[in-house]
């Protein structure tokens, strides 16, 4: 148990480090190069407007390798999406009691019709406020805060209550909980820019 929590533990840091990195990386590219273009990206132009970073910096042969890595990296995140948010969803209505879900047919119709609804539900967002891509950022990361918070506390609460020879070391304790105290926050902060406008 030890080590394979060990093998979590150092899979999870090491991939937690190159996504902040990346993503650092890519934000600062990005800022910098739209910047002194003057481009604010925006409408459904957006993917193509994003892509003048590569272009700029590495030429315009680069523009079909982001165009196939854009299309790549946003259909799985779909695929991922419409799959896991269909059964987080059917759990959490099985928890808090709803009935037909008792059963594995009921589970797996309650599964089928949100896989199907969320990705509506976007696609209708997506459609309708297409010139508004910082609308579209803000709501993506609300819904995606509003779903970590509960996992954060849940991951939490089974962390305090293990017995003390499985329970993670403080400074790992310590950093879940600035993390929960992050994402609450930056959840508030776009919760109020979203509402203002």
């Amino acid at each position: 148990y030890r080590g394979w929590m060990r093998v979590l533990a150092m899979d999870a840091g090491v991939c937690t480090a190159i996504a902040l990195t990346i993503t650092c990386v890519y934000y600062l590219l990005g800022a910098s190069v739209l910047s002194r273009l003057q481009i604010i990206p925006q409408g459904i132009a957006v993917v193509e407007q994003v892509s003048s970073i590569f272009t700029e910096t590495l030429g315009p042969t680069a523009k079909g390798v982001f165009m196939v890595g854009a299309f790549c990296t946003l259909f799985s995140t779909l695929l991922v999406f419409a799959a896991s948010s269909g059964r987080i969803g059917a759990d959490f209505l099985h928890h808090i009691g709803l009935a037909g879900l008792q059963t594995d047919a009921g589970r797996s119709r309650w599964i089928r019709i949100l896989q199907s609804t969320f990705p509506a539900f976007w696609l209708f967002v997506i459609l309708f406020a297409a010139d508004t891509p910082f609308l579209l950022v803000l709501l993506g990361a609300n819904a995606n805060n509003l779903l970590l918070i509960p996992m954060a506390y849940g991951v939490l609460h089974l962390a305090m209550r293990e017995a003390q020879s499985y329970r993670m070391s403080m400074a790992v304790e310590a950093g879940l909980m600035l993390t929960i105290w992050v994402i609450i926050n930056f959840t508030a902060v776009n919760l109020y820019l979203t509402w203002t406008g």
